[in-house]
């Protein structure tokens, strides 16, 4: 994912696969939402986890942590 300003951004790949964060709320649709990951930031911003859902109604699990550099 890219970040950019006004919390707009891009997950790499096509068009139809977009995000959108609201506070510590963030949501990611690929293939024009055929599979949606919502999930929450922690308070310091170095962690997300959630839950992801396809249009089949399979779900799971989710996390991801920043990458320091």
């Amino acid at each position: 994912m890219i970040f950019n300003s006004g919390s707009q951004g891009k997950v790499y790949g096509d068009d139809d696969e977009t995000w959108e964060l609201n506070e510590n709320k963030i949501v990611v649709l690929f293939n024009d939402g055929y599979k949606i990951m919502t999930g929450t930031i922690n308070r310091t911003g170095d962690y997300m986890s959630g839950t992801i859902m396809n249009k089949k109604g399979k779900t799971g699990n989710w996390t991801g942590e920043l990458i320091k550099f």
